[in-house]
């Protein structure tokens, strides 16, 4: 039942009729020399043969397609038509077998004809017979390899015979071939008996299976200590002698002495501490004899010494020579080593000579020496590391004090670096990624190198590097604006200005903003109609206010205006018809803002948030600076370009402070910015210029005490505007730029000029502080054609002009300033021609 089920299954699985397929044409192969898978396979395959043919018993299930064979005739099969074949799309050709199957098989089964068979699926299973190699050659079939091998057929008589061109049920019984035989030095179990190469039995009398052999022929390699018949020094008793590496094992024989004494060269050749004529080797040499009376050489040493009488009894001393055997005290031995300790003799017979004995080693020449590198006294320890030499200057460590204490090898031996002051060397500092040539001091406390330090200044101007790991490289770096790599542009040379017409202004008509704030601190105007200027209380607040109708209101700003020192930066700036304005929000961070025609909407926040705002200036639309610095930052100029900034580094000045007022801007590469420098105790005015690249510092005048505004009309018409100190008294100061060279006017009748609008070299306005009173009342200057200013009241209460600016397409000026008697912040408008 088991074997039945087994069939079954396999042949619903597999199907017998492709089974027998496999069948005949593993069996067609099976002449070829099959590898160790094909071999597995093969039997694998006579194996569930065997099972199938074992198995027997069962009925055949007609399947659909195939034929049903109700019974076996002996020797011939009767096959009837297919009970369930499904319509063939195609008409099969005539079926080749045309008669019923005689067991000769000559032929292949004769199937009723169908008449539209399709491609029989699976082979078909006969009850009690093997399976039939050959298949119905129905329209579709593959032809069959081999041919029907019934094992109950008596008449098959022919089919035994079919070992190589069919697949019979006998041949899945015989045996198959033998595995190939072990190879020995493949590393694989060519035979499958589970070892390989040297540990198969079968490679016991393989050449590379066999031991190795002392045999002079890679006997090292092979694991023997030595090879056959090598050569090596020895010693042995204090003689040098050679040993001989010999078989069976390769070991090296008994170490024989190699030099045999000579009897008259003063040594101990075969180093038995007996030297010459004392050897008892030497007793029958000739210069340890008598001849005639006469010694021939001092038997000790070998050393010819003259005429001796032999008639004397004589003997080698305690010191090694031949001397008079009367006096015994000089040959009271043994004798101490220490006093001959180059003699090459064993004086106190105690087995060691010379340097070798300890009696020497404190004596010339086995006293160590503590600085040659060698062990003079033969113990061992050489140098400093011979406890002889802890005395010795060599050997005493030198403290880390910059000096040569032990008179050895310089100051501070032994340490990373000597402790001198301001010792420095090369070192590598890493600066964002980048490695830069530095410098690190040896600690004066420690001997030893300190950190790298980054340079201080920048060490290159050409090398695209921040040596100084500051944020700015080369030219950008205000360490190299005075060096030839770095010449600053100063913008073109300019003709001085000639003489022109005296510019005149009518009677000033004079505003109030509507508020009861008084500080007023800025303004610009985009036309006559259409004005604007900051006004603030010095307590809590800035507001923004419009000229428009005829009247001043209060514009909204976002975030709104407010400030924490006395005099915050608000700025306003009218380029290409557009406003663009930086004031402290209410918030303490520095807002930089656009007026849309309708507001101001606020750019760039991000970055200009953390930022306390400084003056600006512009050129155009995508040119326009400013100046910001977080509080615990340098300051730096920005560069709006109309969609995004630009940052770049502002001079440094140590310890002394920047404070800068205002900017011009001349050109897109040529920026002023004017302010004053504070040093402690004094301040003096600052005039810097930017040429896109990098800052340069003009040289202002002597005595100057800051400026407050700048204003021009080109890179050849510039005015910057401050006061100067004489004694103890300040008085107004212009400084301009006439042509390439920058010229001061001093105006002892004012104690500042605090603004300047220029709109032509000889006309522009200049808004002051008169010299006396208690309050100071404005005056507003202008150019008499000549650089020379005549000065006038602008109208009553009006004081401190803080700014002055121009109105687009018209005759217009206007200054703004704060209003005394008005309580409130006052702006005139001069009609100037």
């Amino acid at each position: 039942m088991l074997c039945s089920g087994i069939v079954r299954i396999f042949c619903v699985q597999c199907g017998l009729r492709q089974f027998v397929k496999i069948l005949g044409f593993v069996a067609k192969r099976k002449a070829f020399i099959m590898n160790r898978n094909s071999y597995r396979l093969f039997v694998f395959v006579l194996f569930v043969a065997a099972a199938l043919v074992g198995c027997g018993g069962g009925s055949d299930s007609p399947q659909p397609g195939n034929d049903a064979d109700t019974s076996d005739v002996i020797g011939q099969d009767q096959d009837l038509p297919d009970a369930a074949d499904e319509t063939d799309t195609n008409v099969d050709p005539p079926d080749a077998d045309a008669s019923t199957d005689s067991d000769a098989d000559v032929g292949q089964d004769a199937d009723a004809a169908d008449a539209s068979d399709e491609a029989d699926v699976q082979p078909d299973v006969d009850s009690g017979d093997e399976p039939d190699v050959d298949v119905d050659a129905d329209a579709g079939d593959e032809p069959e390899v081999g041919n029907d091998a019934d094992a109950s057929d008596s008449s098959d008589a022919a089919d035994t015979a079919d070992a190589e061109t069919g697949t019979d049920a006998a041949d899945a019984q015989s045996e198959p071939e033998p595995p190939p035989p072990e190879a020995c030095n493949n590393n694989i179990d060519d035979d499958f008996d589970g070892f390989k190469d040297c540990f198969d039995p079968d490679c016991a009398s393989a050449a590379n299976c066999q031991p190795p052999a002392c045999d002079g022929v890679n006997d090292i390699a092979e694991g023997f200590s030595c090879s056959l018949g090598a050569i090596r020094n020895c010693s042995t008793n204090q003689k040098l002698g050679q040993q001989t590496c010999e078989g069976p094992d390769c070991t090296y024989n008994t170490c024989t002495v190699l030099n045999p004494e000579v009897c008259n060269d003063g040594f101990d050749n075969d180093l038995d501490g007996k030297v010459d004529c004392v050897d008892p080797l030497c007793v029958s040499a000739a210069n340890c004899q008598c001849i005639s009376g006469v010694y021939m050489g001092d038997p000790c040493t070998g050393v010819p010494i003259g005429t001796l009488d032999c008639s004397k009894t004589r003997g080698c001393n305690c010191w090694g020579f031949w001397d008079d055997a009367s006096d015994p005290s000089r040959f009271n031995c043994p004798y101490p080593e220490g006093n001959h300790c180059n003699d090459g003799v064993d004086n106190d017979q105690n087995g060691k000579i010379d340097c070798h004995d300890a009696d020497c080693h404190d004596t010339p020449p086995c006293k160590e020496v503590c600085n040659d590198t060698v062990d003079n006294d033969l113990d061992n320890l050489t140098d400093c590391f011979d406890p002889d030499c802890n005395t010795s200057p060599y050997c005493i460590p030198d403290p880390c004090d910059g000096l040569d204490n032990n008179g050895i090898n310089g100051a501070d031996e032994g340490f990373e670096c000597t402790g001198t002051p301001n010792n420095v060397q090369l070192c590598d500092f890493v600066c964002n990624g980048v490695t830069i040539a530095a410098t690190h001091q040896c600690d004066t406390g420690t001997c030893t190198w300190g950190t790298c330090d980054k340079p201080s200044t920048e060490t290159s101007c050409t090398d695209g590097k921040d040596n100084d790991c500051d944020g700015w490289i080369d030219c950008r770096d205000q360490d190299c604006w005075d060096t030839t790599a770095c010449q600053h542009n100063w913008g073109p040379v300019c003709s001085p200005i000639p003489n022109g017409t005296a510019y005149s202004c009518g009677s000033p008509v004079q505003t109030i903003a509507p508020t009861s704030d008084s500080d007023e601190f800025g303004g610009c105007a985009l036309g006559q109609d259409n004005q604007f200027t900051f006004i603030g209380h010095a307590a809590s607040k800035i507001s923004l206010f419009h000229y428009t109708a005829g009247s001043w209101s209060n514009v909204a700003l976002s975030p709104a205006g407010g400030r924490a020192e006395i005099n915050p930066f608000t700025a306003c700036l009218q380029v290409d018809q557009s406003v663009f304005v930086v004031y402290k929000g209410i918030d303490q961070e520095g807002v930089f803002a656009r007026w849309n025609g309708t507001t101001f909407e606020r750019l760039a926040s991000q970055e200009t948030g953390t930022l306390n705002l400084g003056p600006l200036c512009g050129v155009d639309m995508n040119h326009v600076y400013f100046v910001g610095r977080t509080n615990n930052s340098d300051a730096q100029l920005y560069l709006w370009n109309g969609s995004s900034l630009t940052s770049y580094a502002m001079p440094y000045f140590g310890t002394s402070v920047l404070g800068l007022a205002a900017m011009y801007c001349a050109s897109p590469t040529s920026v002023y910015a004017i302010g004053a420098i504070h040093e402690i105790g004094s301040d003096h005015a600052a005039l810097l210029h930017w040429d896109g690249t990098s800052w340069a510092v003009v040289q202002t005048p002597a005595g100057s005490y800051g400026f407050s505004d700048i204003s021009g009309t080109s890179d050849c018409d510039i005015m910057a505007v401050g006061d100067s100190l004489s004694g103890q008294s300040h008085i107004g100061l212009t400084f301009q730029k006439n042509g390439t060279v920058w010229q001061a006017r001093y105006y002892p009748e004012l104690e500042w000029v605090r603004s300047v609008a220029k709109i032509a070299p000889h006309k522009y306005i200049l808004g002051g502080l008169q010299q006396y009173g208690e309050w100071l009342p404005a005056r507003i200057g202008t150019d008499n054609g000549d650089f020379s200013i005549s000065w006038y009241e602008p109208g009553p209460g009006f004081f401190d002009p803080k700014k002055s600016w121009s109105v687009p397409n018209s005759t217009k000026m206007t200054t703004a300033g704060d209003g005394f008697s008005t309580q409130g912040p006052a702006i005139v408008e001069l009609d100037c021609q």
